[in-house]
């Protein structure tokens, strides 16, 4: 059964989608020319059916610019040091809107890990910064 069927039977549904769900180098240019959705807007639906739609943790919760997890080069597009957000997690309506309390990419953990005198990958402890969600169930 697909997501949004399983949602669409049952709105109390407690699904959390957690993942690397990265699309790979090129991927803005693909969608900007082909039209074609990227891995998470097909996993979790499309914002015309809010409640069949699997809601990012922190992406309301995090500024702007701390909205992004890793910083990659992409040689098909040709940009060094793109931003990108690689790791997700995605929760049902259920949970976003009931035990779900905080959400955050872990950058106090994260930065102090970081060797700055190494260059490249060598640099950075991983290459996507963790991230966590908390959930209360009563």
């Amino acid at each position: 059964m697909a997501l949004d069927e399983r949602l669409a039977d049952d709105a109390e549904a407690r699904i959390v989608v957690v993942g690397d769900l990265d699309d790979g180098p090129g991927v803005h240019s693909i969608e900007e020319h082909s039209l074609i959705d990227d891995v998470v807007a097909v996993v979790s639906g499309y914002p015309f059916n809010p409640r069949r739609m699997l809601r990012h943790a922190f992406i309301d919760r995090e500024l702007g610019d701390r909205n992004r997890t890793a910083r990659f080069d992409e040689y098909i597009d040709g940009i060094r040091g793109r931003p990108l957000l690689l790791d997700h997690i995605l929760l049902a309506p259920a949970i976003y809107w009931g035990p779900f309390r905080k959400a955050r990419i872990e950058y106090d953990a994260f930065e102090p890990q970081i060797d700055r005198r190494a260059s490249g990958r060598m640099r950075d402890p991983s290459d996507p910064r963790p991230q966590s969600v908390t959930l209360e169930f009563g």
